[in-house]
Formats: structure tokens, C-alpha cells, sequence
């Protein structure tokens, strides 16, 4: 039994992707959503709790590590091209970085007067993991782990919406450039938005894994201090 949940999920991304690869009106579903509502209908009709799934997957888990770092390899494929695009990236960054934490700190402060919906909000910016760490540093215990599960959870729901209207969005707006839509796409969505770049090309993919890098790095230097600054404004 402990091997089945892991065989299920692995079964439900392979025929998502496939599906997604067949239908032309699931092109713009992330796989990873696909999958995920078809393993939470499994362990809701096993009603299997969350520690046995997590236990299960371990294997899963332990490649997050690996895969994150295996995004080296298109950016030294492309750092010729990324050199001359450093500007880019940094400016993409810190205004999205900046711009979104704000938002969340002053709509969490000042509309819900809420303080952990202020952090929650402004630490979806980042990467899940950094997300959940930022969120539980500046809040503390108790109460800090719980709300770094939920700003974990929607960077993690950020990284979906990004996937499906992102490419749109850019085409719309007339960004075409494959390191432009890259760095966007990485910056807005993390690792699901580089792993759409990655369908749009190598360069895409690159530029994307450098935006998702920075915007983590952006949130986790950027936020702290802006936290502080508004909270100091609603007291």
C-alpha cells in the first residue's frame, strides 16, 4: 500500500501531460493542476490523511532539490545571450518583487487590518519555499508555520493562474521575445512559469529559472524590510 499513492500520482501527471498533449483545449492547463485534482479526489475517496500521502511521495520530494538545480544547465547553455540581458532581470525583479509585496502589505493592513493576511498576501510573491520561510520568520510562533502553509500555498496557486493566462497575457501585449517572456514568467509564476518557458524554448526556459532565482532572492531581502515600513504606517 505505502507505494501506491506514489504510483498514482506519477500515473495521473503522465496521462495529464498527455491529455494536455492530445486536446488542444487543455494546452493552456498546467499539468501539475490536472494531476493534482485527480490525486485529491484519490485520497479523498481513500480518505487518506496528508502525513500517510506525504510519507508516501518522499521519493518525489527529495527530487525537488535536484530538479531545481538541474535549471544550471539551460542557463550556462544560455548565458551568453543572459549576460546581455542582466538589466532585464534585475529590474524585473525588484519592480514585480516590490509592486506585489507592497500590494499584499497595505491590502492586508489597511483593507482586512489583518496582519497575517498582510504577510500571507505579500509572501505569495516568492517561491513556495521561500514563501512559507518568509512568512513564518516574520510572524514567529505561534501562528507563523500555519501561515507559512497558506502564503506557501498560494505561491503555489500564483504559479498556476501564471502558466494559463501568462503566455496569453504577453502575446496580447505585444512581448514576444523569449527572454522577455522568460524573465516575466519565472519572476510572476516561479517553477511552473519556467516550466511553461521551458515549452516555449531554451532561451525562454533560461531566462525564466534566472527571474524565478531573483524574484526569490528579491522577496526574501525585499519583504522583511517592507513589512516593517507599513506596519510601522498602520500602528
Amino acid at each position: 500500500m505505502s507505494g501506491v499513492p506514489l504510483f498514482v500520482t506519477l500515473t495521473a501527471y503522465a496521462a495529464a501531460v498527455g491529455a494536455s498533449l492530445r486536446w488542444r483545449g487543455l494546452r493552456y492547463m498546467p499539468p501539475v493542476l490536472i494531476a493534482a485534482g485527480a490525486v485529491a479526489i484519490y485520497l479523498y475517496v481513500l480518505k487518506m490523511d496528508m502525513e500517510t500521502y506525504r510519507k508516501a511521495v518522499e521519493p518525489l520530494t527529495f527530487l525537488l532539490g535536484p530538479s531545481v538545480v538541474a535549471l544550471a544547465l539551460p542557463i550556462h547553455e544560455q548565458s551568453a545571450l543572459l549576460k546581455r540581458k542582466v538589466g532585464l532581470f534585475a529590474v524585473t525583479a525588484m519592480f514585480t518583487t516590490l509592486f506585489g509585496c507592497l500590494l499584499g502589505l497595505i491590502w492586508g493592513f489597511f483593507a482586512l487590518q489583518d496582519q497575517t493576511m498582510a504577510v500571507v498576501l505579500s509572501a505569495r510573491m516568492s517561491t513556495s519555499a521561500v514563501a512559507a520561510a518568509t512568512a513564518h520568520t516574520l510572524l514567529g510562533d505561534p501562528g507563523g508555520q500555519e501561515a507559512g502553509a497558506v502564503a506557501g500555498s498560494l505561491a503555489i496557486l500564483t504559479g498556476i493562474i501564471g502558466p494559463i493566462l501568462g503566455p496569453t497575457l504577453l502575446t496580447r501585449f505585444g512581448v514576444r521575445d523569449p527572454i522577455e517572456r522568460g524573465a516575466i514568467m519565472g519572476t510572476v509564476a516561479g517553477g511552473l512559469g519556467t516550466a511553461k518557458a521551458l515549452e516555449e524554448g531554451p532561451e525562454a526556459g533560461a531566462a525564466s529559472a534566472v527571474g524565478m532565482c531573483l524574484a526569490a532572492i528579491a522577496t526574501a531581502l525585499l519583504l522583511p524590510a517592507l513589512y516593517f515600513l507599513v506596519k510601522s504606517r498602520w500602528q
